[in-house]
């Protein structure tokens, strides 16, 4: 794994080299992943599911306002913490102090060949490693890029908006705001959905929401997303050649 730290929005979790995974802060909501709800002024090493060992193997972290998302090497994902619009993704509205797996869409398994993860305020994204892009917990805003505004508890895939196919596709990276979610395809294209509050969306007006992904830039390599906006590298001449 590589080392990596994340802010939550009163916690901060951080990974180690050894696949272990670490927290400290304000535990309010279970989102020390401890199995308790005090918090911590110092690390505490997050738990497994059953509460008797530890998490391990993870390769990625990502921390939401009140809940925590982890990637293990195995392509599953795990999380803890506030679940009051369904951020975990198990199926459930009940808070947890210990990672539980996030399932699949049916809710009858789980989601699987996962590649990275990023948490948004009160909501989850995920994206396979076939180019496809998940989602799930909150949607008043249109987050999830499902068509609609309904909070979901289970996964749904993003649906294809102005890409002229039902679905996402052929995605690279994901990223996720706190109301607004950000895709980068391997053709280099930029495709935001959700709230559009600050304009955070690119797309050259100021206000409402999109429920579904819209073409924003051509010609990037990487994306990153604050609480209200975005940073975009883009491919110059030479990084091309």
């Amino acid at each position: 794994a590589s080392p990596m730290v994340a802010a939550g929005g009163a916690f901060t979790v951080a990974l180690k080299y050894d696949g272990t995974v670490w927290t400290w802060g304000n535990n309010t909501n279970g989102q020390l992943g401890n199995n308790s709800t005090e918090n911590s002024s110092s690390p505490v090493q997050v738990k497994s599911a059953d509460g008797n060992g530890y998490l391990t193997n993870i390769i990625e972290i990502s921390a939401g306002s009140d809940h925590n998302m982890a990637l293990r090497n195995d392509g599953t994902v795990w999380t803890w913490g506030s679940n009051t619009y369904g951020q975990l993704g198990n199926g459930s509205s009940v808070n947890s102090m210990l990672p539980v797996q996030v399932k699949s869409a049916d809710g009858n398994s789980f989601l699987t060949d996962v590649v990275q993860i990023s948490a948004g305020y009160v909501h989850g994204m995920a994206l396979k490693k076939d180019g496809t892009v998940w989602t799930w917990g909150r949607n008043d805003g249109g987050q999830l890029g499902n068509s609609n505004t309904k909070n979901q508890l289970l996964p749904v895939q993003v649906k294809g908006g102005a890409s002229g196919s039902e679905y996402l596709t052929d995605v690279v990276q994901v990223t996720a705001g706190n109301w607004h979610s950000m895709a980068l395809k391997a053709n280099g294209t930029v495709w935001s959905w959700g709230n559009n509050a600050s304009g955070q969306l690119g797309l050259g007006y100021t206000g409402g929401m999109e429920t579904e992904p819209r073409k924003v830039m051509s010609n990037i390599k990487k994306i990153a997303v604050g609480d209200n906006f975005v940073i975009c590298l883009l491919y110059t001449s030479d990084a091309a050649d």
